[in-house]
């Protein structure tokens, strides 16, 4: 599988507390956001949610790579590691772009999703 990302609506590098799936004021969204958004997922349900783990279980789109059960969440439903890292590396404010994009290709390329970054209007 291929996953386009345009840098355009790229929400990175701007802190956690900034970044969600999908953020409604200006339409930009994380590296999840705009992976979980190329599966079919609707912009309502992506929008103002912080992690994969926030949208509607019954929401079929999402990977089960993307979620595991956590008791420490009050809907049991949590991330894994490997997604909290890349969630990390796609809101931190001291990487540069090049590497951020190289840990973004690395976690997909490990569930064999090949990524293409490209500057789109």
């Amino acid at each position: 599988m291929k996953f386009i990302i345009d840098r355009n609506k790229w929400l990175r590098g701007e802190g956690s507390t900034a970044s969600c799936l999908l953020r409604p004021e200006d339409g930009k969204m994380c590296c999840l956001g705009l992976f979980l958004k190329s599966l079919g997922s609707s912009d309502e349900s992506l929008k103002d949610l912080s992690t994969p783990a926030d949208i509607d279980p019954t929401n079929s789109v999402v990977p089960e790579w993307l979620v595991c059960h956590s008791p420490y969440r009050p809907n049991g439903i949590g991330c894994p590691a490997d997604v909290s890292s890349i969630m990390d590396a796609n809101d931190n404010m001291d990487l540069s772009e090049d590497y951020r994009e190289h840990l973004v290709e690395k976690f997909f390329a490990s569930k064999g999703i090949e990524v293409v970054f490209q500057d789109n209007e």
